[in-house]
């Protein structure tokens, strides 16, 4: 048996990011904020937020951006 990695799920309007890498999470929504630009789609970083789960949960992580704006 084995597992396939999922990192992104979209449904409708609504898109969920997963990656164990805070900076690999960053490369994520680099990569939709260009194809975002290119399509002309806006993402609303006000209804985005960040949800950290595991042992180092409380752990401070940098700033997440998307575009120039920080994720709160």
């Amino acid at each position: 048996m084995w597992a396939v990695y999922v990192g992104c799920i979209a449904y409708a309007d609504d898109m969920i990011l997963l990656s164990s890498y805070i900076n690999m999470l960053q490369k994520m929504l680099n990569v939709c904020t260009d194809c975002g630009r290119d399509l002309d789609i806006l993402f609303n970083v006000q209804k985005s937020c960040l949800f950290k789960v595991g042992t180092a949960y409380k752990a401070h992580i940098g700033n997440l951006k998307i575009g120039e704006q920080i994720i709160k």
